[in-house]
C-alpha cells in the first residue's frame, strides 16, 4: 500500500505542489541501515523528502515523528504508522529510551529520516541539533549518515497554515558523512555544520 500511495499519490502531488528539483538523488540511500537527516521548517518537509526516494525502496524508509503529535489519537497513529511508516519518538521524557524503536529499525536494515532540531524551526533558520542523531549514528557505525537540505518547504506549508501553497522547492542531497565518537552533543554540532555547509 505504501508503494502504491508513494508512486501514484505522493510523488505526483509533491511534484505538482513544489516542482521540486532533487540535486544528487543518487546519494540518497536505497537500502539500510542508513540515517538521512535534514532541516525542519514545515510539515511539508517529510512529504517532500519521502517523495524524493525511489518507490522501490520506500517500504524501508521510516521517518521519526513526535509521539505527542503524530500519534496523539488512534486515527493519527494508524496513518502515521501504516501510511507514512513513521516511528514514534517520545520527546517529553516519559520513556526510558526514546530511541529504542529507532535503534531496532536500524538494526533491521531500515532507512531513518531524522530531523535533529526536534521540532519545526523558524522559517529559513536552522536550529540547534539534539544529540539523538549522533547517538544513533555512533551506535550503528555501519549505517550511512546522509545530510539533506530542504529549501522552500516553509513557504509551501508554514506553521499554523492549514492549506499548502504552490511554490518552488529544492532538495539537495549531500555525501555521506562520518560521525566522530565521544560526546554526542559535540558530534551533533559537527553534523549541523555539515548541513549548514550543504545549504
Amino acid at each position: 500500500m505504501r508503494r502504491l500511495l508513494h508512486r501514484f499519490v505522493l510523488r505526483p502531488l509533491m511534484r505538482w505542489l513544489t516542482g521540486a528539483v532533487v540535486r544528487y538523488p543518487e546519494r540518497l540511500p536505497t537500502k539500510g541501515p542508513a540515517i538521512v537527516f535534514a532541516n525542519h521548517n514545515s510539515h511539508a518537509d517529510t512529504a517532500l523528502l519521502l517523495a524524493s526516494f525511489p518507490t522501490a525502496s520506500i517500504d524501508a524508509v521510516r521517518p521519526l515523528a513526535a509521539a505527542d503529535y503524530w500519534f496523539a489519537n488512534r486515527a493519527a497513529a494508524w496513518i502515521s504508522r501504516h501510511i507514512i511508516g513513521a516511528i514514534a519518538v517520545d520527546r517529553n521524557g516519559d520513556s526510558a529510551d526514546p530511541l529504542r524503536a529507532a535503534d531496532a529499525a536500524l538494526a533491521a536494515g531500515q532507512i531513518l529520516i531524522v530531523f535533529p532540531e526536534g521540532t519545526r524551526g523558524e522559517p529559513g533558520r536552522l536550529g540547534r541539533f539534539h544529540s539523538g542523531v549522533a547517538r544513533l549514528a555512533e551506535a550503528h557505525p555501519e549505517a550511512a549518515v546522509v545530510p539533506v537540505w530542504l529549501d522552500g518547504c516553509d513557504r509551501v506549508l508554514p506553521p499554523h497554515r492549514r492549506f499548502p501553497h504552490r511554490t518552488r522547492c529544492s532538495v539537495t542531497v549531500g555525501s555521506a558523512v562520518t560521525v566522530s565518537g565521544g560526546d554526542p552533543r559535540f558530534a551533533a554540532t559537527e553534523l549541523r555544520q555539515r548541513l549548514v555547509a550543504l545549504a
